[in-house]
């Protein structure tokens, strides 16, 4: 066919009869640029073009006009291509675009025909309530719980492995973290064994293997004078109880304290007991308690009871000279006072916590005296106690010893 041809309607049917299988059924041919072209053009001037450019090996289909290219099955619409370049595939009723490219933003969006995000989006996988990517090979299987997802679903975003494998999360071409199959995390271990492995690989010059921390506030407005927290804490088991702290550090400009069982923290509670257990062999099971601080604040250890018993403590000791009254040293004695020869009364820095308390007095000689009696214990007070020594070889005398000392253990 030669020339042009204008019609309302032409219908070209091959003659099977005159012709062979692989000729043309209708044949274009050009001398310039392209070496065939077809054009079909309606009443408004909307062109499709199918081209066969001369030195190129695909042929071409398009619009040469601002209007933009339809696919269309079963009268329905599959796939355009926009003016701009926009591509869009659509669901089956042809109505709404489910996978989309924007030229413009070089951006692919599936579910969405508006891929958003950071300035640097490439791929938007929008769902009504939820949206996943799976991942599936010829190992892992291709049903619904074979494989990995990545999606959100509502405000949550999930990384899952459906099969026994590890999940490994890795930065400068080196692995530095994995769970595996067993949900052990490892972080610069590939071999976890416990439920969180860290290793530090030896000793290290800077840096720390693990930091636990929180501000009185926000760190944008951390100083030396905030304090700052922080808490290794145990697990709860019902809404009725709270987390116990484990170890607490809290430090600011003027303290640095690492407490064992709590630091007031209200948001935790504190053990009504801590243990402490070792064993005799290397490889005990179990250990043995050695020390206990019970919940009344006693301290009980096991040193030749046989087990774990409430030691008793020391609550104020002074040593000082008898003539003088001046202290040599002392623990929880704020002074001395000497009401005479022989009279003094110890007062305590931190008053006892009742009255039921003992003392022990011992003294050293003057050279001129052989020895002292301590004659009574006056005034048992919870702030101080008062004592008397007199002269052994004549108990109605008063005498200043050379040397006092003094133990108060409750």
């Amino acid at each position: 066919m030669y020339g042009t041809v204008r019609s309302d309607g032409l219908t070209v049917v091959k003659d099977s009869a005159t012709s062979t299988i692989g000729s043309d059924l209708i044949n274009f041919g050009g001398t310039d640029y392209y070496s065939a072209e077809v054009e079909l053009k309606d009443s408004s001037n909307r062109t499709v073009v199918l081209r066969s450019p001369s030195g190129i090996a695909n042929a071409r289909v398009g619009t040469t006009t601002n209007h933009q290219f339809e696919v269309i099955t079963s009268d329905t619409l599959r796939a355009s291509v926009g003016t701009g370049g926009d591509i869009s595939f659509y669901e089956d009723t042809g109505v709404t675009a489910k996978f989309f490219w924007d030229a413009s933003a070089e951006s692919l969006g599936i579910g969405t025909t508006s891929p958003t995000g950071g300035a640097t989006t490439v791929v938007d996988v929008y769902g009504s309530s939820s949206s996943a990517i799976n991942f599936h090979n010829a190992t892992s299987g291709t049903t619904a719980t074979d494989g990995g997802v990545v999606g959100q679903y509502g405000n949550d975003l999930v990384l899952f492995n459906y099969e026994a494998g590890i999940i490994q999360l890795g930065t400068n071409n080196t692995e530095r973290m994995r769970i595996d199959s067993s949900g052990r995390v490892g972080i610069a271990t590939d071999s976890p064994v416990s439920k969180l492995d860290i290793a530090w690989g030896g000793y290290q010059t800077s840096g720390y293997a693990l930091t636990v921390g929180a501000d009185i506030g926000n760190n944008s407005t951390r100083t030396n004078n905030t304090i700052k927290y922080g808490v290794v804490s145990g697990v709860n088991y019902s809404n009725s109880e709270k987390q116990v702290e484990l170890l607490t550090h809290t430090s600011n400009s003027v303290s640095n304290t690492l407490s064992l069982g709590g630091a007031g923290n209200t948001a935790l509670t504190s053990p009504t007991e801590i243990l402490f257990l070792t064993s005799s062999t290397q490889n005990g099971a179990g250990g043995t308690e050695r020390m206990r601080i019970d919940s009344s604040g006693n301290l009980k250890f096991n040193s030749g009871y046989g087990s774990a018993a409430t030691a008793y403590g020391v609550r104020a000791w002074v040593h000082f000279g008898g003539s003088s009254a001046t202290i040599g040293g002392d623990g929880n004695v704020s002074s001395i006072t000497d009401n005479g020869t022989g009279d003094f009364t110890i007062n305590f820095s931190t008053a006892m916590p009742d009255v039921h308390y003992s003392a022990t007095v011992t003294t050293a000689s003057q050279p001129a005296v052989t020895s002292y009696h301590l004659d009574r214990i006056q005034n048992y007070t919870t702030t101080s106690i008062k004592l008397e020594i007199v002269n052994a070889t004549n108990i109605s005398q008063n005498a200043d010893p050379g040397d006092v000392s003094v133990t108060v253990v409750r």
